[in-house]
Protein backbone atom coordinates (compact mmCIF):
# COMPACT_ATOMS: atom_id res chain seq x y z
CA UNK A 1 0.00 0.00 0.00
CA UNK A 2 1.18 3.64 -0.81
CA UNK A 3 -1.46 4.99 1.81
CA UNK A 4 -1.99 3.01 5.09
CA UNK A 5 -4.68 5.64 5.92
CA UNK A 6 -6.88 4.44 3.33
CA UNK A 7 -6.13 0.82 3.67
CA UNK A 8 -7.71 0.68 7.18
CA UNK A 9 -4.29 -0.16 8.61
CA UNK A 10 -5.48 1.69 11.87
CA UNK A 11 -8.59 -0.67 12.15
CA UNK A 12 -6.33 -3.97 11.76
CA UNK A 13 -4.08 -2.46 14.58
CA UNK A 14 -6.80 -1.82 16.68
CA UNK A 15 -8.54 -5.06 16.24
CA UNK A 16 -5.55 -7.19 16.99
CA UNK A 17 -6.62 -7.51 20.43
CA UNK A 18 -9.80 -8.60 19.70
CA UNK A 19 -8.96 -11.33 17.32
CA UNK A 20 -8.43 -14.69 19.41
CA UNK A 21 -5.24 -16.83 18.85
CA UNK A 22 -2.74 -13.96 19.47
CA UNK A 23 -2.15 -13.54 15.78
CA UNK A 24 0.53 -12.09 13.99
CA UNK A 25 -0.12 -8.94 11.67
CA UNK A 26 1.97 -8.64 8.18
CA UNK A 27 1.89 -5.04 6.42
CA UNK A 28 3.31 -5.07 2.70
CA UNK A 29 4.14 -2.22 1.16
CA UNK A 30 5.60 1.08 1.31
CA UNK A 31 5.08 3.45 4.23
CA UNK A 32 5.95 4.96 7.37
CA UNK A 33 4.61 2.41 10.09
CA UNK A 34 6.35 4.46 13.45
CA UNK A 35 3.26 6.27 14.25
CA UNK A 36 1.00 3.12 13.24
CA UNK A 37 2.86 0.91 15.72
CA UNK A 38 2.86 3.69 18.30
CA UNK A 39 -0.67 3.39 18.32
CA UNK A 40 -1.03 -0.22 18.77
CA UNK A 41 -1.58 -1.58 22.64
CA UNK A 42 1.35 -2.19 23.94
CA UNK A 43 0.56 -5.90 23.93
CA UNK A 44 0.45 -6.36 20.23
CA UNK A 45 3.45 -4.32 19.01
CA UNK A 46 5.55 -7.52 19.17
CA UNK A 47 2.69 -9.00 16.82
CA UNK A 48 3.62 -6.42 13.70
CA UNK A 49 6.06 -6.50 11.07
CA UNK A 50 5.83 -3.92 8.19
CA UNK A 51 7.70 -5.39 5.89
CA UNK A 52 8.25 -2.48 3.24
CA UNK A 53 7.47 -3.16 -0.16
CA UNK A 54 8.25 -6.96 -1.41
CA UNK A 55 9.21 -8.27 -5.00
CA UNK A 56 7.72 -11.02 -4.45
CA UNK A 57 4.37 -10.77 -3.06
CA UNK A 58 3.12 -14.53 -3.62
CA UNK A 59 5.53 -15.34 -1.05
CA UNK A 60 3.63 -13.08 1.48
CA UNK A 61 0.49 -14.59 0.53
CA UNK A 62 2.01 -18.39 1.01
CA UNK A 63 2.90 -17.22 4.58
CA UNK A 64 -1.22 -16.18 5.69
CA UNK A 65 -3.71 -17.38 7.08
CA UNK A 66 -5.93 -14.82 6.21
CA UNK A 67 -6.18 -11.42 4.10
CA UNK A 68 -7.57 -8.71 5.33
CA UNK A 69 -8.27 -4.89 3.50
CA UNK A 70 -10.90 -3.17 5.27
CA UNK A 71 -9.99 0.05 2.78
CA UNK A 72 -12.08 2.83 2.83
CA UNK A 73 -12.09 3.84 -0.50
CA UNK A 74 -10.59 1.61 -3.35
CA UNK A 75 -11.31 1.78 -7.11
CA UNK A 76 -11.05 -2.57 -7.25
CA UNK A 77 -8.24 -3.85 -4.73
CA UNK A 78 -5.91 -5.73 -7.07
CA UNK A 79 -4.52 -7.07 -4.12
CA UNK A 80 -7.89 -8.81 -2.68
CA UNK A 81 -7.83 -10.95 -6.08
CA UNK A 82 -3.67 -11.60 -5.63
CA UNK A 83 -4.93 -12.90 -2.41
CA UNK A 84 -7.95 -14.92 -3.19
CA UNK A 85 -5.28 -15.97 -6.01
CA UNK A 86 -3.27 -17.43 -3.60
CA UNK A 87 -6.05 -19.58 -1.77
CA UNK A 88 -6.36 -17.07 1.24
CA UNK A 89 -10.37 -16.27 2.85
CA UNK A 90 -10.43 -12.40 2.53
CA UNK A 91 -11.97 -10.03 4.53
CA UNK A 92 -13.09 -6.86 2.71
CA UNK A 93 -15.06 -3.40 3.26
CA UNK A 94 -18.19 -3.68 1.15
CA UNK A 95 -18.30 -0.94 -1.18
CA UNK A 96 -14.97 -1.42 -2.94
CA UNK A 97 -15.20 -1.82 -6.94
CA UNK A 98 -13.73 -5.81 -5.79
CA UNK A 99 -17.55 -6.34 -3.99
CA UNK A 100 -18.21 -7.34 -7.84
CA UNK A 101 -16.49 -10.41 -7.53
CA UNK A 102 -17.45 -11.20 -3.61
CA UNK A 103 -19.97 -13.52 -2.68
CA UNK A 104 -20.97 -12.57 1.28
CA UNK A 105 -19.73 -16.00 3.16
CA UNK A 106 -19.37 -17.93 -0.19
CA UNK A 107 -15.51 -16.48 -0.90
CA UNK A 108 -15.33 -13.32 1.21
CA UNK A 109 -16.78 -11.99 4.57
CA UNK A 110 -17.97 -8.28 4.39
CA UNK A 111 -17.10 -5.41 6.51
CA UNK A 112 -20.39 -2.94 6.50
CA UNK A 113 -18.05 -0.41 8.00
CA UNK A 114 -14.04 -0.12 7.37
CA UNK A 115 -13.78 1.62 10.88
CA UNK A 116 -15.72 -0.92 12.89
CA UNK A 117 -12.67 -3.08 15.10
CA UNK A 118 -15.22 -5.58 16.79
CA UNK A 119 -16.64 -6.59 13.12
CA UNK A 120 -13.50 -6.96 11.73
CA UNK A 121 -12.19 -8.69 14.39
CA UNK A 122 -15.89 -10.85 14.58
CA UNK A 123 -15.00 -11.58 10.79
CA UNK A 124 -11.40 -12.94 11.38
CA UNK A 125 -12.52 -14.35 13.98
CA UNK A 126 -15.16 -16.61 11.82
CA UNK A 127 -12.61 -17.34 9.51
CA UNK A 128 -10.05 -18.40 12.09
CA UNK A 129 -12.48 -21.14 13.76
CA UNK A 130 -14.20 -22.04 10.92
CA UNK A 131 -14.48 -22.33 7.56
CA UNK A 132 -11.85 -20.61 6.66
CA UNK A 133 -10.52 -23.50 4.65
CA UNK A 134 -13.57 -23.90 2.58
CA UNK A 135 -13.57 -20.13 1.79
CA UNK A 136 -10.16 -19.69 0.52
CA UNK A 137 -11.03 -22.70 -2.20
CA UNK A 138 -13.94 -20.63 -3.23
CA UNK A 139 -11.90 -17.51 -3.09
CA UNK A 140 -9.28 -19.62 -5.46
CA UNK A 141 -11.65 -20.55 -7.96
CA UNK A 142 -13.03 -16.76 -8.25
CA UNK A 143 -9.84 -15.69 -8.47
CA UNK A 144 -8.73 -18.04 -11.66
CA UNK A 145 -12.09 -16.68 -13.45
CA UNK A 146 -10.72 -13.29 -13.30
CA UNK A 147 -7.34 -14.35 -14.40
CA UNK A 148 -5.82 -12.75 -17.40
CA UNK A 149 -6.06 -15.79 -20.07
CA UNK A 150 -9.90 -15.70 -18.66
CA UNK A 151 -10.60 -12.45 -19.44
CA UNK A 152 -8.62 -12.09 -23.05
CA UNK A 153 -10.79 -14.58 -23.65
CA UNK A 154 -14.13 -13.24 -22.74
CA UNK A 155 -13.00 -9.95 -24.71
CA UNK A 156 -12.23 -11.68 -28.01
CA UNK A 157 -15.55 -13.13 -27.56
CA UNK A 158 -17.01 -9.59 -27.19
CA UNK A 159 -14.92 -8.58 -30.52
CA UNK A 160 -15.79 -11.58 -32.56
CA UNK A 161 -19.57 -10.93 -31.54
CA UNK A 162 -19.24 -7.16 -32.71
CA UNK A 163 -17.59 -8.32 -36.16
CA UNK A 164 -20.20 -10.94 -36.72
CA UNK A 165 -23.21 -7.84 -37.40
Amino acid sequence: STDFAWKGLRTIIRALPLIQGNPHLVVVGPGTPQSYLSEAEPAVRNRISFLGFQNVIEDCYRGADVFVFPSCRESFGLSVLEAMASGLPVVCTRGLGVEDILEEGKNALLLNDCTDTKELADKVNTLTTAGGRDMGIAARRTAEAHAWPAIAARVRQVYESCLRR
